[in-house]
Formats: structure tokens, C-alpha cells, sequence
């Protein structure tokens, strides 16, 4: 009997533990791939441990790269929120979401926000998005997280391959080779 309370204390101490490793507050982005004059809509992700109200962060592109922040769209994880977002210095974009009636989000992780991100012509390299100073509040008025960073990778997508019409031969270059054989 002595065996199995151990066993089940260990089993549930290890689950515990097991959870508390993987529960974590954060705000970040996914890695993305984008082209030199593509438009790509990113979605900006919240993780929280229990119902937040409220969350922000700076977004510090690269060169190369900019948002329209005056097309920031939320999930639908909104639930009467307000999200605003600016441009607050060179390349940086502060996004602020809240609730007047103190409303919490929609779930506690997943996308919470969209917003389209440009790359310019001259965009030729893999490059770092920072998110700086993040802050999540619970329901509680309790910060979850503050001064929180994360990064993301922005990188060049790979090209595809242009294809051949239906009606043109597998092989077919459009050049003779007098040399090869008939």
C-alpha cells in the first residue's frame, strides 16, 4: 500500500510539474516567409495562463519592412474590445488592446490580432522582428507579464519554380542543338 501512495504522489507531482513548464504568458509571432513587394497578414498571438482583459507590446520591424497598423483586425477572440495601434518611432509599432467594461478575451491562447506587414521592393535578406516592453493583464488587474520580449524570423520566400504550358513538350527548351540526334 506504501508503494502505491508513492507511485501516485510521484505521478502527480511529475503532471504538476509537467504543467507548469508548459503554461506560459506571452505575445508573440510566428516565423514567417514573405517576397520583396508582397503584402502578408500576420497574426499576432497572446498565451496566457488564465482569461486576460487586456495586453500590448512594441513591434520593432526591420529595415525593409513595414505594417499598415491602421488595418490592425482582431480575432475572434475579441469580445467588445478596443485595439489601437501606432507608429511610435522609426520601425516601431505600439499595439494597446483593452476592455472600457473590463470584458476578458475569448480563450487564453491563439491569434488574437491580424495585421499586414509589407515588404519593400529591396528586400533581399532574412531579417529579426522584435516584440519589446509586452505586458498582459488578467482578469484580475493582475500583470501576468511585463517587459516581456520575444522575436520572430522574417525571411525571404523561396521562389517557385516557373511552369511550362499544358501544350509544351517536357524537354522542350526552345533551342537546337545540331549536335544532338534527331
Amino acid at each position: 500500500m506504501k508503494n502505491i501512495s508513492r507511485t501516485v504522489i510521484t505521478i502527480a507531482i511529475a503532471a504538476l510539474c509537467a504543467l507548469a513548464t508548459t503554461a506560459a504568458n506571452r505575445v508573440y509571432i510566428k516565423d514567417f516567409a514573405i517576397n520583396p513587394g508582397e503584402t502578408k497578414i500576420v497574426e499576432i498571438y497572446v498565451e496566457s495562463i488564465t482569461d486576460i482583459r487586456s495586453f500590448q507590446a512594441d513591434i520593432v520591424l526591420p529595415e525593409g519592412l513595414t505594417m499598415d497598423y491602421s488595418k490592425i483586425a482582431f480575432s475572434s477572440r475579441n469580445n467588445n474590445h478596443i485595439i489601437y495601434a501606432d507608429s511610435t518611432a522609426q520601425n516601431t509599432y505600439t499595439i494597446v488592446a483593452f476592455s472600457l467594461n473590463n470584458a476578458t478575451f475569448n480563450g487564453t491562447d491563439g491569434t488574437m490580432a491580424e495585421v499586414p506587414i509589407t515588404a519593400s521592393d529591396s528586400f533581399s535578406r532574412s531579417a529579426t522582428i522584435m516584440l519589446n516592453d509586452i505586458t498582459i493583464e488578467a482578469a484580475d488587474r493582475t500583470v501576468l507579464l511585463h517587459d516581456g520580449k520575444q522575436q520572430c524570423n522574417a525571411f525571404i520566400a523561396q521562389p517557385q519554380p516557373a511552369q511550362a504550358p499544358d501544350n509544351a513538350p517536357a524537354n522542350h527548351t526552345g533551342h537546337h542543338n545540331p549536335t544532338e540526334e534527331s
